[in-house]
């Protein structure tokens, strides 16, 4: 990243993609309201931490640093497959993923 960057528009991001490149999950500092602005220039750790729901497949990890003082992020640094990985799982799941869901039924009369 440039030295000269203005920090209050800097954000971290990841997404984890499908084997065909699809999005499906993002996150971002920016989207939490974490301002990097608020550190000293140097070295930082950004830990992104979620319940893993995806199915057994293969995965890629993008990593990004981003500029986000426009609406259409600008890339500092874009990591494409920065880490693949796979999931291993015992369920059958016919979606790419599956968090937890409430269900209810409601008998109406007729």
């Amino acid at each position: 990243m440039p030295v000269d960057v203005n920090l209050e528009y800097c954000s971290v991001a990841f997404s984890i993609k499908n084997k065909v490149g699809t999005d499906l999950m993002v996150s971002t500092t920016y989207d939490h309201n974490h301002k990097l602005s608020k550190i000293d220039r140097g070295l930082i750790e950004v830990i992104f931490e979620f319940e893993n729901y995806l199915r057994d497949d293969e995965y890629i990890l993008v990593v990004a640093i981003e500029n986000r003082k426009n609406p259409q992020p600008e890339y500092y640094d874009y990591i494409e497959g920065a880490k693949y990985f796979r999931v291993i799982s015992d369920k059958k799941i016919f979606g790419y993923f599956l968090p937890p869901i409430s269900q209810t039924i409601n008998f109406m009369k007729e």
